[in-house]
């Protein structure tokens, strides 16, 4: 059996309505919600499986993390996302 590898983005990627001097526009932005961070979550799920005693909850936390990369989506990849959602090739349906 292979290790289990786990990439988990902090945070994430959205379209975010702004007002501007030529009416309304929809941007991508990046957005973070602690309530959603890696180490919140992943804690409280360890704790909920090791039970009202806790037994063994900070060592399966442990093992767990071990398997866990935190990623970022970064504003390069946004700039990537703005030119393809442009792209009308790109976008365009294949069965329209």
């Amino acid at each position: 059996m292979g290790d289990l590898e786990i990439e988990l983005f902090e945070n994430s990627t959205g379209v975010q309505t702004v007002e501007t001097n030529i009416g309304q526009l929809d941007e991508l932005v990046l957005f973070m919600a602690d309530k959603l961070r890696y180490h919140q979550v992943s804690r409280s799920l360890i704790d909920q499986l090791a039970g009202s005693s806790g037994k063994g909850a900070s060592r399966w936390f442990n093992r767990f993390e071990r398997h866990v990369k935190c990623s970022g989506y970064t504003a390069d990849a946004l700039t990537d996302a703005r030119a393809d959602w442009l792209d009308r090739s790109y976008t365009a349906s294949p069965f329209l």
